[in-house]
């Protein structure tokens, strides 16, 4: 949040900078878009960070925190489905070793 409000007045002393150069002062309409503008870019900025923030929040609460509140009923359903895609994985693996899957048998389809 520090370095939006540096880089801010930052941007403000540049604009300021700028306006000396030119000799002086802008008319006032172009002062307004330029200030509008810049309203812009903070605006953006911030929600840029909030969403970043919020990012960050979310990927913690799933790494850390969200398996403790896993009842025991979920945990259950949790390792009948690990079991179960292990079963599967396991029959598959067993036909598979038992067929023989050599090219040369399948070469006369092309």
């Amino acid at each position: 949040m520090s370095e939006v409000i540096s880089e801010t007045s930052k941007l403000m002393e540049l604009y300021v900078f700028a306006i000396s150069l030119i000799g002086g002062a802008l008319p006032e309409t172009v002062d307004k878009v330029f200030g509008i503008a810049l309203l812009l870019l903070i605006s953006v900025l911030l929600f840029w960070l909030i969403l970043l923030f919020a990012s960050k929040i979310k990927d913690i609460w799933t790494e850390k925190f969200r398996h403790l509140i896993y009842n025991a009923e979920k945990r259950q359903k949790t390792r009948n489905r690990r079991s179960f895609a292990l079963y599967v994985f396991r029959q598959i693996s067993e036909i598979n070793s038992g067929e023989n899957w050599r090219d040369e048998e399948y070469a006369e389809l092309e």
